[in-house]
């Protein structure tokens, strides 16, 4: 077993074997548990469940540099929709829709699609490099919502006063 994955296997995960694939559960089983993990966690912490998913295959399948990292944000961008349709079809049969919002949500985030995949595809995130930078980017943005969802835990309508000796906390006014 290699040191930076916890499955010794090549992608796909089906390994030649006398003219004939055999198949090892064992990949796909890690692969359904982190699945349910990001999906629980992305339910309960209100983050998205590729916040676990990408650095979890990371870990399970291995190396993230080049192809495999596109590999990686594709999947659980592929995952997202699969999770998103059924629960937009729920909402919408809820009347938890607004489509006021769904007119301008929808084109913006097609957009914005578009642009990420054109800036994923920029030269900088290309070739055996490509997919340590593309890493780095995202690693900067799990930091910035690390940071955002630790904010949130602090009390509202507070703020900080010195005082002397000790900090107190007192109602905004």
């Amino acid at each position: 077993m290699a040191a930076s994955r916890l499955f010794d296997l090549d992608l796909p995960m089906l390994v030649a074997s006398s003219d004939l694939f055999t198949f090892s559960p064992w990949p796909w089983a890690g692969v359904a548990v982190l699945g349910l993990v990001a999906g629980v966690l992305g339910g309960m912490l209100g983050v998205g469940g590729s916040v676990v998913m990408i650095p979890g295959l990371v870990v399970l399948l291995g190396r993230a540099t080049g192809a495999e990292q596109h590999l990686y944000q594709a999947s659980a961008m592929i995952a997202n929709v699969a999770v998103s349709v059924p629960a937009a079809l729920r909402h919408r049969r809820a009347g938890a829709i607004d489509p006021g919002v769904l007119r301008w949500m929808l084109p913006a985030a097609a957009g914005c699609v578009v642009v990420g995949v054109t800036l994923s595809n920029l030269p900088v995130f290309r070739g055996a490099d490509g997919g340590v930078w593309l890493g780095r980017v995202l690693a900067v943005f799990l930091v910035y919502v690390v940071i955002v969802n630790v904010l949130k835990l602090r009390p509202r309508g507070t703020r900080v006063e010195p005082s002397v000796g000790h900090v107190e906390a007192k109602r905004a006014t």
